[in-house]
């Protein structure tokens, strides 16, 4: 059997060849982060009807660009504002904290997806931001992160002085 390059593996089948297409993510960029989504889907996946032990959570995010701002939505659904924390650094988001188990005395799970305990979601943010002008709201599960980029073409005029 060769190898021809492309997106298709052959499988065979009793005295038949097939191919199976897969599809190769067009850039390396997020790879890791895919990566970890995938795993961590499988994971809850396999152990959906097996209550699920305190262990750190990833909030899902989305990243907006303006010209002049970045905007991170992060889905925390059931966490306490006073769980909730946020830090940055020029080009680096973390948003952490605990979602608390709901009350299950006298309860037996059926089906356990919703993860609890400690979460912790570290950003990459494509342009260094300006860290005074963060701003954060949370409403309705849904953490907003405001930040304005700064420039990456800075250009201050200096001023010449007259030597005596």
């Amino acid at each position: 059997m060769v190898y021809t390059g492309t997106n298709e593996l052959p499988v065979i089948a009793g005295d038949k060849m097939s191919f199976i297409k897969i599809k190769f993510a067009e850039s390396l960029e997020n790879i890791d982060t895919e990566f970890q989504r995938c795993v961590d889907e499988m994971f809850r996946l396999a152990i959906a009807r097996v209550p699920l032990l305190e262990r750190k959570w990833r909030p899902q995010v989305d990243i907006y660009e303006g010209d002049d701002r970045i905007l991170v939505l992060a889905e925390i659904a059931g966490v306490e504002k006073e769980d909730l924390h946020v830090e940055i650094h020029s080009r680096m988001l973390k948003i952490y904290g605990k979602r608390e188990s709901p009350n299950k005395e006298h309860m037996r799970f059926l089906l356990a997806e919703i993860p609890h305990g400690h979460f912790e979601r570290r950003i990459s943010l494509p342009f260094p931001v300006d860290t005074n002008s963060v701003k954060a709201t949370y409403a309705d599960g849904l953490l907003k992160v405001w930040m304005n980029k700064l420039s990456l073409e800075r250009a201050r005029k200096i001023p010449i002085k007259k030597n005596d």
